[in-house]
């Protein structure tokens, strides 16, 4: 049985990371061919520690502190808790270093997804992985050197890696219009959406403990520019009169540390709006409350202006529990060949808000029972397992 091992640097420090670590770790699972599954998650160890607090220091010396609803340490356990019946988890510290004692002693043949390119000369066959692009289309959500330290990371990983995995076939072209004839070999994951089983056992006692509406829209995205939460509250506010019983519900982290003051204008938004008592932000909530108010919401709203995934993994959640899903047509979302979906003009509050009027008039179709749902996932995380198989036997 081939022994792998999955790499959880720097996804486990973001909502979004640590739902594609189990999308990967449930599709390895699904896989064609019966494999031993090791996760490497890099939360104990000396130079863990000094390395978390050099960059406190340096987010603070630059007034970038994030400031509450983080990531934390329950996060990273309920992670745990969700995949440790079918792979083993290993807490080790932070490097190259560490991953290689860790898989020399596990005998790992493989490892995926390697977010930075792993030194010449690594001694475990490893699987590069690229996010996006999104330093390209919008530079001017970065700082220049930040453009340059991603460029060279990309560059270096596409001409070091074999193979390389993306979440979509957007990111695949990308890869090679911007760094033409890598090296490595670009596989583009396929849709995977898939629940588990516990979220269709989740009653409403699990959602968050705050007041929550009968009737609600929901978005789950972490609050920075890209994701568009402007255009999303403009298009509520001009709908809000007509379903006066209708809410807005949105979580996730609600800081970004490339404007500190983003967050706060929204809000002002909302009171500009005069809709402040109909948006509720819950900031950042344990992953089966979240799924809880996916499942009982009217539709989950995804505005964003730049995705690495076709429509962003918290459309991958609504779609696996047979939720629809209101969503931008940037390139990438356009991926996704889905009945419940409904596309809207990316950055366009006049199309989201007929999108929204025409969902919220609309009857809902009947959604599948909890059985077709787990069938309907295992054939898509099977599809997954056997790419990232694909990925993994190139490295060699």
């Amino acid at each position: 049985m081939t022994r792998v091992g999955v790499l959880g640097d720097a996804f486990i420090t973001w909502g979004g990371g640590i739902d594609f670590l189990r999308t990967i770790t449930d599709s390895l699972r699904h896989a064609p061919e019966a494999l031993d599954i090791h996760v490497l998650l890099p939360i104990h160890g000396p130079r863990l520690a000094i390395r978390s607090a050099v960059r406190s220091l340096i987010r603070r010396s630059k007034g970038a502190a994030r400031v509450g609803n983080a990531i934390t340490r329950d996060h990273v356990e309920e992670f745990i808790q969700d995949i440790q019946n079918y792979a083993t988890v290993h807490r080790i510290d932070h490097g190259a270093t560490a991953v290689s004692a860790i898989g020399r002693k596990l005998q790992l043949q493989g490892l995926v997804p390697a977010v930075h390119p792993l030194p010449t000369a690594f001694p475990i066959p490893w699987v590069g992985y690229l996010n996006d692009f999104q330093h390209r289309y919008y530079p001017c959500h970065f700082t220049p050197a930040e453009c340059a330290q991603r460029d060279q990371v990309v560059s270096t990983m596409l001409h070091s890696a074999r193979s390389v995995i993306v979440n979509g076939r957007t990111v695949a072209k990308d890869a090679t219009h911007f760094f033409p004839d890598p090296r490595a070999k670009v596989f583009a994951l396929p849709f995977s959406a898939a629940p588990q089983p516990k979220w269709l056992d989740a009653t409403d006692h699990q959602v968050h403990p705050a007041s929550v509406p009968e009737n609600y829209l929901i978005a789950c995205n972490q609050f920075w520019k890209h994701k568009d939460h402007s255009t999303l509250f403009t298009a509520f506010a001009r709908i809000a009169r007509e379903f006066p019983t209708t809410d807005l519900i949105c979580t996730g982290v609600t800081s970004d540390y490339r404007d500190p003051n983003y967050f706060p204008s929204l809000m002002q938004q909302l009171e500009r709006d005069g809709i402040q008592g109909r948006v509720h932000i819950l900031g950042m909530i344990p992953k089966l409350q979240q799924i809880t108010l996916l499942k009982n919401s009217i539709a989950l709203i995804q505005p964003t202006l730049f995705e690495g995934t076709p429509g962003g993994l918290a459309v991958f959640d609504a779609l696996a529990l047979g939720v629809r899903c209101v969503v931008s047509d940037i390139a990438v979302n356009q991926e996704l060949d889905e009945p419940l979906v409904t596309f809207f003009c990316a950055n366009d509050a006049d199309s989201l808000t007929h999108a929204l009027q025409t969902t919220l008039t609309t009857r809902a179709p009947t959604k599948p029972g909890a059985h077709t749902l787990l069938e309907i996932g295992s054939q898509r995380r099977r599809a997954c397992g056997a790419v990232l198989l694909e990925a993994l036997h190139a490295a060699r």
